[in-house]
């Protein structure tokens, strides 16, 4: 028998245990993900190549009808048009980068045009 006598050795063994298994799943994870990568990366890049663009033609119809719209307002009306991904739509965390995004756009496309 151990001389322990509050367990605190079984206990320690216990925790051991479970962090080796979370990293376990976490290696398996990674590994599946990397096996997976020939599969999930065209459809990735094939969603991310389509909402680009969706969003050059909703700046392109905006623009042309109105030359003078900020980014902001491209931005916030992609949000109110999907709200399943900003759901918190004008107050989203995410809508400061879609500006961004929407005002290189429109850089280019002024750019573009002139």
């Amino acid at each position: 028998m151990s001389n322990d006598p509050s367990g605190q050795r079984h206990r320690d063994m216990g925790r051991l245990q479970t962090g080796a298994a979370a990293e376990n799943a976490v290696v398996g994870a990674l590994l599946l993900r990397v096996l997976s990568f020939p599969f999930w990366l065209p459809i990735y890049l094939w969603k991310k190549s389509r909402q680009n663009r969706e969003m050059s033609r909703l700046a392109v119809e905006l623009i042309h009808q109105d030359p003078f719209i900020t980014p902001k307002e491209i931005a916030l009306k992609w949000v109110l048009n999907h709200r399943q991904q900003y759901r918190f739509g004008e107050l989203d965390p995410k809508l400061p980068k879609l500006e961004q995004r929407f005002g290189k756009t429109v850089a280019h496309l002024k750019r573009d045009t002139l």
